[in-house]
Order: C-alpha cells, then structure tokens, then sequence
C-alpha cells in the first residue's frame, strides 16, 4: 500500500499508519530471496504468515481520516491541520 501512496493512487480502504509501517518493515528487512536472488520458501511463507496475522489485528485506521469519513468526507469537512496530503480511501 505504500507505493500506491507514494504515487499519489487511491487505497481501497481506510489506511492504518502502524500497519504500513509493519509492511514496509516486512518488505524492506525480510528478505525472502537468497543472494542469487532465488526464493527461500521458508522465509516467504514466515512472511505471508506474518502478514497474515498484521491484517488480523486489524489495527485502528488514522483518527483524524476516520472522523472526516464519519462526519461525509472531505466534501464535507474544511480540513486545517497542516497536513501536507490526506489519504484517499
């Protein structure tokens, strides 16, 4: 999800800040290939597995986009926090 953000794409879903950052940790330093650049299955597998318990935790999304939602969305709410980009669902 965070190259989708980084292009400036839309995410499906509300977006959780701690959950991104466990992917990208996930992505960046566990490797699942070898130095010759052959998949290891064991360390693959170890990585979707804790990718799947990541999504189970179903961390909270960011507060401050959930609440422009509940309240209608940007269209509906002047936003003055400084922020420098909002995430779209």
């Amino acid at each position: 999800r965070l190259r989708h953000l980084a292009t400036g794409d839309a995410v499906g879903e509300e977006v959780s800040g701690p959950e991104m950052i466990l992917e990208h940790l996930l992505e960046v330093h566990f490797p699942t290939t070898d130095r010759g650049g052959r998949p290891v299955e064991w360390a693959a597998d170890a990585a979707q597995h804790f990718n799947e318990r990541l999504k189970a935790l179903r961390l909270p999304a960011n507060p401050l986009d959930s609440l422009i939602a509940h309240l209608g969305g940007p269209a509906c709410v002047a936003e003055m926090t400084g922020r420098s980009h909002r995430l779209v669902r």
